[in-house]
């Protein structure tokens, strides 16, 4: 049975609507399926609701509006088209304010890439007014982090986490980001020094990012971003770090498919084996062939038939994907996907490990310690996690 067959079982018209309506190009099937979709009853309420949700909101209207606006009720057209509009204005705000913090860093000498939200929407859409994001995301080298946040407070944002020098060397060690904000959370800013969350680590050196990084022109403005293959690489852990809770991860991960399919993609699979990310790798093609019909490279098909782990993720995923309300899958049942989408056993347990005794902003503010008693955290993190997930952990192993 193909999994497209059982994965649409388990969607309402309102999500099968959304699954037809992102993407960029449409074929004839799913424009029929859309047909049909709006010949019946639609919760549209529910519809505009989870498109919010799943950062796909501006690809629902431009399908509805440019296809079927008859067909539609002329109030959801307009409450579209006012989310639409107003998603555009947030999104030239922040770009804007992500034009500023450049030329704060450049007469710093401090260089940026570009991450996600304007990058992927320019390289992947053309449209900055198609994809929803909410913060700005920018890549600067590990040893100019200090110098950036110390600018960074004199420009106004407060760093979310107060750290003592300890704390900050252990962050910087194995976290992978700081995250500020200005005016009241109005400006949302993530600075990165590695590409790799803390909670799916993959040996991803940032310095050879920086050697393949290109220029492409935003808003008439030059901007530095990821290199194509290591745009696909990094998006695809970040996807696999939030276990693809979010459909637009996965209808990005489809455009990146359309847009670039003249990548070496034995090549790229290759690159995915030495990183031992073959099977995250592997996955996020399986969701975005499977959700949205995306054409995946013959090379790769084989390789995903012959694991029957991605068949079982993918469809677990699938049935999850509208089930969280508040858009965050629970900690253990992310934390369980993530052993079971590690390629080895040795990753696992090095994973495991990491999650277990690494201490997190979380455990500092939970249990404020003098500087000099930093060590004890690498205890009493366990003891924390094992007293709020202890029971529901056992109860809930079923990893292979």
């Amino acid at each position: 049975i193909i999994l497209m067959r059982v994965t649409r079982k388990i969607f309402t018209p309102e999500q099968e609507l959304l699954l037809c309506c992102t993407r960029t190009e449409a074929d004839a099937e799913s424009q029929e399926r859309v047909r049909e979709l709006l010949s019946g009853e639609i919760d549209w309420a529910q519809s505009i609701k989870q498109a919010r949700r799943h950062g796909v909101m501006p690809l629902l209207y431009r399908c509805l509006n440019a296809r079927w606006r008859n067909a539609v009720p002329h109030s959801v057209i307009e409450k579209l088209r006012k989310d639409f509009d107003f998603n555009a204005k947030r999104n030239l705000m922040l770009i804007g304010e992500l034009f500023g913090i450049l030329d704060l860093f450049s007469a710093l000498d401090i260089p940026v890439i570009v991450l996600k939200g304007p990058a992927m929407a320019q390289a992947l859409y053309g449209d900055l007014s198609l994809r929803q994001f909410a913060d700005i995301d920018i890549l600067i080298p590990k040893k100019q982090v200090q110098r950036a946040k110390e600018v960074l407070l004199s420009r106004g944002y407060q760093q979310q986490f107060t750290l003592n020098t300890a704390q900050e060397n252990s962050f910087l060690s194995s976290g992978n980001e700081y995250l500020f904000q200005r005016e009241e959370g109005i400006f949302l800013l993530e600075i990165h020094w590695d590409v790799v969350s803390r909670y799916f680590p993959v040996p991803l050196v940032a310095d050879h990012l920086w050697e393949r990084a290109h220029s492409i022109s935003l808003c008439g403005r030059d901007i530095l971003v990821l290199s194509p293959e290591d745009m696909f690489l990094a998006h695809c852990i970040h996807g696999t770090t939030h276990t693809w809770e979010r459909l637009g991860w996965i209808g990005d991960m489809a455009e990146m498919l359309r847009k670039y399919d003249d990548l070496d993609w034995k090549r790229l699979f290759q690159r995915a084996q030495e990183l031992r990310v073959r099977r995250a790798f592997l996955l996020c093609l399986s969701l975005a062939k499977e959700l949205l019909d995306a054409e995946i490279p013959q090379c790769l098909l084989r390789e995903m038939d012959d694991d029957k782990t991605i068949g079982d993720l993918t469809l677990r995923i699938s049935q999850k994907l509208f089930q969280n309300s508040d858009g965050e899958a629970g900690v253990l049942t992310r934390a369980l996907t993530h052993l079971r989408i590690r390629d080895h056993w040795a990753d696992r347990i090095f994973h495991l490990l990491s999650l277990i005794f690494k201490p997190q902003p979380t455990d500092w503010e939970t249990r404020p310690l003098p500087e000099g008693l930093f060590p004890l955290y690498f205890f009493i993190r366990p003891i924390r996690l094992s007293v709020v997930y202890g029971r529901r952990l056992l109860a809930r192993i079923s990893f292979r």
